[in-house]
Formats: structure tokens, sequence, C-alpha cells
């Protein structure tokens, strides 16, 4: 039975249900006594039995929440309480009401949201939690319904602190002091078990976010059988930093994850400012870089050389090139990482400053960009790619050895427009992942999409039809001498591979059995093979087949090669599936079958690209 139309405490007119649970209502009310009857929010706490225990449990929350929300004070994001009472042992609480919309209307099952609307949902909610938990206050039940979208601003604010709990005493609490309240899939296993921290809020949030990236409701997600943390990625495009830092919001152990919400947002901003801003050079005294070069101070207003820059003349100028114009060398303020004083330069310096002044515009510049006639400071934007090629983002272009380029597509699906070709050897930027598809930077700051098959780690070998790059001698000699950089090895035994084809095999009832656990196929398969997968894994959820798998045999093992990154092994597997539709007979298979196994290595692994019938 409502309370719709009932007054309450002589003032608070109750006209419309919001919504109810366990332990009561929550409606919103006008106020009859201020001019133009505000409306409010009160919830009514009702004992469902006149069971004593029963009745100081609730009232020992009632008590909490209102004691809490008076501590918490007018925080912006935070709703107002305004007044609390009890009549004939029921409880009612009034507050402020937030005119908006919940996050879940904005959260769609199978509409997945940028990582931008992510980034901002985190900045937006990470500094309430950040203040909560600084007052000793945990808010127990963080989810989509209880975030609402304020509308006269569009910020985020917290509602329905009804399942707060003070921190005190959690490592002495009292059997039965705490009740275990929250939402199933938001919800972290300490938080079920009665003994939430700050860091289950934090849980919490994470699963929001990755409900924004995947579409997908929590209840949707698996969780390694090991290891119990959620398996989301394969379903979201989202780059490695903030994947990072959500799995480490959502980790299965408390002590895992990030324990305040101050180091979360620590962690957004490095990842939005990796780099520290470099600092001004003063006027006088010139500074030395960490790296030992005093930067030229023009001693007047210098002219325009022919491209454009001023030059930095020194008090006594040195003779003219042969092109008439006075040169310096241009010093980075920033160099590449580990880079030391250039014998080059060392050497140089013998013949005199005429002849420095020749070899800084005929050699440094092919000596900091590999080649090519400007220097980087003459393109910014050049240095910055430079430098995150020397990260684990970089990738390197290996389609098939029988082609030498591969496509750059506009989006990540088959038959997407090219936005240009790339050649074997060139180096690109990761950025995300998608399906089969991963998404890449050049050098010229395009952004597209290329198959998972034709890229692989920079670390990995490959066999580049380019010319290798000329890397400046890092130790002093009487001339720079090119650095081969160490490769990592993509040897493979034919035990290995078997090894892989058998992970695979063994994994497939988790990916096509009732799970439908794409995580296999991000782990195992790549290119083609890893496409068709995933189109049949689609196929079965659509339609709701599902198999299951005996344990499969390999009867015999064939011929084996191995070459670079690509290898080839054949194998006689017996393979038995029984094959489930809804309203049919199980259909029983036991094939025996003779198949290549064509294996990729691909960002440091092994993964099987396509397995044809021989």
């Amino acid at each position: 039975m409502t309370m719709i139309g009932q007054t309450l405490d002589g003032r608070y007119k109750i006209i419309e249900l919001l919504g109810q649970g366990g332990f009561g209502q929550t409606y919103i009310a006008e106020n009859t006594r201020i001019p133009g009857h505000p409306r409010c929010v009160v919830k009514h706490l009702k004992p469902s039995s006149n069971d004593p225990n029963l009745f100081v449990t609730v009232k020992r929350l009632f008590d909490s929440e209102a004691e809490m929300l008076s501590r918490l004070g007018n925080h912006d994001r935070i709703p107002r309480i305004i007044d609390f009472f009890d009549e004939n042992q029921e409880f009612y609480l009034v507050q402020e009401l937030i005119e908006g919309h919940p996050l879940s209307k904005e959260l769609t099952l199978g509409k997945r949201l940028s990582e931008s609307y992510v980034i901002a949902l985190l900045k937006d909610l990470l500094p309430v939690l950040e203040f909560i938990h600084q007052q000793n206050v945990i808010h127990r039940d963080i989810k989509p319904d209880n975030i609402i979208r304020r509308k006269q601003d569009g910020k985020l604010v917290l509602i329905d602190f009804g399942a707060v709990k003070e921190l005190q005493g959690l490592n002495t609490a009292v059997a039965g002091s705490t009740v275990a309240i929250g939402t199933p899939g938001y919800m972290s296993t300490e938080q079920g078990r009665g003994k939430p921290r700050p860091s289950s809020d934090i849980y919490a949030l994470g699963i929001i976010c990755i409900q924004a990236l995947t579409g997908r409701s929590p209840l949707e997600l698996t969780e390694d059988p090991d290891t119990g943390e959620v398996l989301w990625q394969g379903f979201a495009t989202v780059s490695p930093g903030l994947a990072a830092i959500i799995n480490q919001m959502v980790r299965y152990h408390f002590k895992d994850r990030y324990q305040s919400a101050t180091e979360v947002l620590q962690a957004l901003q490095q990842l939005e400012n990796p780099l520290p801003p470099t600092q001004p050079i003063s006027a006088h005294p010139p500074p030395v870089n960490p790296q030992g070069y005093t930067p030229t101070i023009p001693v007047s207003p210098p002219p325009l050389n022919h491209q454009g820059y001023h030059q930095a003349i020194p008090v006594n100028p040195p003779p003219v090139n042969p092109q008439g114009h006075q040169q310096t060398i241009p010093v980075p303020i920033n160099p590449l990482p580990t880079r030391r004083k250039s014998p080059l330069i060392a050497v140089l310096g013998i013949l005199g400053v005429g002849a420095i002044a020749a070899a800084a515009y005929f050699i440094l510049p092919k000596i900091f960009t590999g080649g090519g006639g400007n220097n980087l400071n003459e393109n910014p934007n050049n240095s910055d790619f430079q430098q995150q090629l020397l990260t684990e983002n970089c990738r390197i272009i290996s389609p098939s050895q029988n082609k030498t380029k591969a496509r750059l597509r506009e989006n990540p699906e088959r038959n997407s427009d090219d936005l240009k070709s790339l050649t074997k050897g060139d180096k690109v930027v990761f950025i995300s992942e998608q399906d089969a598809f991963i998404q890449v930077k050049t050098e010229d700051n395009t952004t597209g999409w290329i198959f998972r098959s034709e890229i692989q780690s920079c670390n990995s070998s490959v066999v580049s039809d380019r010319s290798p790059e000329v890397i400046p001698s890092t130790t002093e000699s009487p001339s720079p001498e090119p650095t081969p950089s160490p490769e990592t090895t993509t040897s493979l035994t034919k035990k290995e591979a078997v090894d892989v084809v058998s992970n695979w095999l063994n994994s497939k009832p988790q990916v096509f059995g009732q799970s439908y656990d794409v995580s296999p196929i991000n782990e195992y398969t790549t290119g083609s093979y890893y496409q068709d997968n995933l189109d049949s894994l689609e196929k079965q959820k659509r339609t709701g087949e599902y198999y299951e798998f005996g344990t499969p045999v390999i009867e015999d093992v064939g011929e084996f090669s191995v070459s670079g990154d690509r290898a080839t092994i054949v194998l006689t597997i017996t393979e038995q599936t029984i094959l489930y539709r809804d309203g049919k007979e199980p259909l029983i298979r036991r094939p025996s079958s003779t198949r290549r196994w064509d294996l990729s290595y691909v960002d440091g692994k092994w993964k099987i690209a396509n397995n044809p019938k021989v």
C-alpha cells in the first residue's frame, strides 16, 4: 500500500512513488509549509515485522544515514538532508530532490560508449568518492540508477546513501553488526561478505566504466576461473592506458585495487599528461640541460634564414657556408633518451667553426631524423612520434611473406575504404584494438585500422624490404657506427607448435559452449582465423546454439616448418562435438581430419592464423 495523498509530520504531502525495496519506499513530496510548495524526496523505512532484532537493525541504518548525511554537509554532488523523524515506529528521511535522469538511461545495452565519455565520467565522480571517503563513509550501492545527471548543469550527482557504513572497527567488527547491501554485478566479493572498504566503491565505479565501454550488463561478464578477474576487453575498443586503470579498479582482491579515489585521479592525470612540461629557457644566465649542452643565446634580434627560422648569431660570427648563410649547430633542448654528446661533433670540432656550420646543415638533420632534409624542430609531431616508437606501443608492418604492402583502413571492417598503403617494415604506433583489427597512427599522423595478422611488436623479428635505419652510436669512438637493435627470437619447435594448437582445442568448450567466452579467441588466434571464429561465435549467440566437446586426440603429427614469424604444421585430429539447437535433437559428430595449421608470431606470441584441410 502506498502513501500517495498522505501528509507526514503535518507538512510533507506525498505526491509520487519513486521506487521501493526491501526496506521501504521512496516518494516525491511537497513541503506545504513553505511558499511555492518546493518538492523533496521522502524515504520511508518500515520494518517488515515486529521482530525486535529487525527493528533494531532498521533503526541503526536509519540513524546512521541521517547522521552521516548531516556530517557530509552541503557538498554540491550529494543531496542535502532536510529533515528526519519517526512516527509509529516507522522512519522518514527527507532530502533535496535532484532534477535530472539516472545514468542508467545513458548506458543502453548493446551500445558502446566512447573512451572520452568514460574518462569524463570518472573525472566527474571520483572527486565525490574522494570526499565521502575522507569523511569515513562508504556508499556501498554505487550503480547507474544511483547516479543522476543533473538537469541544470549536466553534472553527476551521487544519491541513495541508504547502504552507507561508517569506517570504524573494520578489523574488529561485531558479528551481525554489518548488513551486506549492494547490487549484484556491481558488488565486490568483500562487500558481498558484509565487509566493504573504500575500494569496494572504486570497484563498482570500474564496473560502470566497463558497462559503458562494452554495452553489456555486468551480469553478462565472465570471470577468469583461476584468478576471478573480470574478462571484458574482448568486447570493447579501449586504449591500453585506460584499460590498465579500469582493470586495477576492478581487481578481484581489494588489496590489488587502487586504495583511494585520489590514486585513480592521479593515474588518469598521468594517462592524459604522460610527459612533464618543457621548461622555458631563460635569457640570463643560459641554462645547461641534463645532457650538458648550453643553448646558444642571441645577442640581438637575429635575422631569418632561408627556411624562415631565426639564426642565433655568436659574438664572433663564423665564416659563411657555401649557401651564403651563417649557421650555428641546432641543439635539441630535449634530445632522444640516452643520447650522449655526438662523437661526430667532437671530430668535426677540430676542423673549425666554419666546417661545423656546414656539417650541421647537411649531416645533423639526418642523424636526428634517420634521413631526410629537415630538423626535428621543424616538425614537433615527428619528434613525438619518434618518442612513442621507443615505447611498448611501437609496431612494425609485417604482411605475409609474399606481400610487401598492407592496407590502412578507415574503419575496422573488411570492406572499409583505404586511407593509404603501408610498406613492410614501416613503423607505426599502437592506439587500440577491435576484433580482427588494430588501430595505429603513422608518422604523418594518419590514424587507421590494419589486420592483426599484418602487424607485430617492434621487439619481434621481422624481415623488411627496406634498408635498415642508421642508429647513432651511444659510445665515444672516432666515428659513429650503426648499432643493431636486439631482436626477440621467434624460434619454434615442433612440440611447441603442437602445444599452440592443443591449447586452442582445449579452450573451445569455453568459447563455443554455453559461456560464449571470447577471450580464448583473442589469446590463441589471429588474422582471418580470428575473424572466422568471432563470426561463428556471434552466429551461435544469435541462434542460441552451443557445443559440447569430447577430449581432442592428436592422431598424427606430420610436416613442420618455420621461417621467421611464420610456421606451419600438419596434424590429424579426432574431435567429438555435440551441437545443441533449440527444439532439435543433438547432432553428434566424431570427425577425424588432417589439417595444416598456419601460425603467426604476433605481439610476442605464436597464434593460429589459418587451418585449411590438406
